[in-house]
């Protein structure tokens, strides 16, 4: 196995680690918002690589209106399937708004709940890790 393959699977498998690490952390921080109904004010569908629902909504805390773009926590794309029809959207129909309590202006209207990318991000990262690790003992104690 040569270095660069060793470093290439430490490194990717790191990044794995740090994306569940990342997620699970977003989704145990928005569980304690609190929650408030809000108003979806647009929509816009773009596509790079694939279809992404945009959005801006805005919701009230006590008596104070607020605006916000984000989807989930820190990421204002929500992934669409092709063809996709946003009237089977839930969210979209009445949102539910989870908002910082400390600060109102930090807000989203849904949480990761992708149970096999929690689990493939550890497993890759996991098994990646360990393989670049092993790799690089076993050339230094060649």
């Amino acid at each position: 196995m040569s270095t660069a393959s060793i470093i290439f699977c430490i490194i990717l498998g790191a990044g794995a680690l740090y994306a569940y690490r990342k997620m699970g952390a977003d989704n145990r921080i928005v569980e304690t918002w609190s929650k408030t109904n809000g108003k979806i004010l647009n929509t816009e569908v773009t596509r790079a690589t694939s279809y992404v629902l945009l959005m801006e909504y805005e919701y009230y805390v006590d008596g104070v209106r607020y605006q916000s773009n984000h989807v989930y926590r820190q990421n204002p794309q929500y992934g669409l399937g092709y063809p996709y029809d946003l009237d089977k959207l839930e969210f979209l129909k009445s949102p539910e708004v989870k908002y910082d309590p400390q600060n109102p202006s930090d807000s989203c209207l849904l949480m990761y709940d992708q149970t096999w990318a929690f689990i493939l991000f550890l497993i890759v990262g996991i098994v990646l890790s360990l393989f670049g690790w092993i790799g690089l003992l076993l050339k230094i104690f060649k």
